[in-house]
């Protein structure tokens, strides 16, 4: 997983996350002040485990490298659903 600001058609210097070379490690958790839930995006190396990263507060992990945020259950559906469509149409 790269984070970088990259050109995406004619819209310049957009900041990504880049996936697709099995270095990200993808976990959940939740701010235990706010109870927010997050998707929690980690650079993955050899040492990392990821069973050391499921199910914890944010604060018992360490630093991400990016964080989705979701404050209403209705997003989650709609990544879901948007992630489904992209594997379809593109990957299938």
């Amino acid at each position: 997983m790269a984070v970088e600001f990259i050109d995406i058609g004619s819209h310049k210097n957009i900041y990504a996350v880049v996936f697709g070379h099995n270095d990200v490690l993808i976990t959940q958790a939740q701010d235990s002040k706010t109870r927010k839930a997050m998707i929690i995006f980690h650079s993955a190396d050899d040492q990392m485990k990821p069973e050391d990263y499921i199910n914890k507060f944010v604060d018992e992990i360490p630093l991400p490298d990016s964080v989705l945020v979701f404050e209403d259950p209705e997003t989650i559906a709609t990544l879901i659903q948007s992630l489904s469509e992209i594997q379809k149409m593109f990957f299938q």
